[in-house]
């Protein structure tokens, strides 16, 4: 528990210090959200399909896209380097 701690507290001390770097990030994750979320909001309220692709399969491709993004960003981020 101590380790997650400290990496959360180098993460963040890190963003403070380089604050256009914190900003970039904090748009780029609005952005993010933000295209998720008009895409799920197209796919359940006006398409059957898309680009040639099923509701189903599409939910189905955004939702991994959007979980291995994450995932990525939580394991791979400068907050967990020394």
């Amino acid at each position: 528990m101590r380790k997650v701690y400290v990496m959360l507290k180098y993460g963040i001390l890190k963003g403070i210090r380089y604050r256009a770097n914190l900003f970039s990030w904090i748009i780029a994750d609005i952005s993010l959200y933000s295209s998720v979320a008009l895409v799920y909001l197209m796919l359940f309220t006006k398409t059957e399909n898309m680009g040639g692709y099923s509701f189903l399969q599409m939910a189905l491709y955004i939702s991994t896209y959007f979980m291995i993004n994450n995932l990525y960003a939580v394991f791979f981020s400068e907050a967990t380097s020394e």
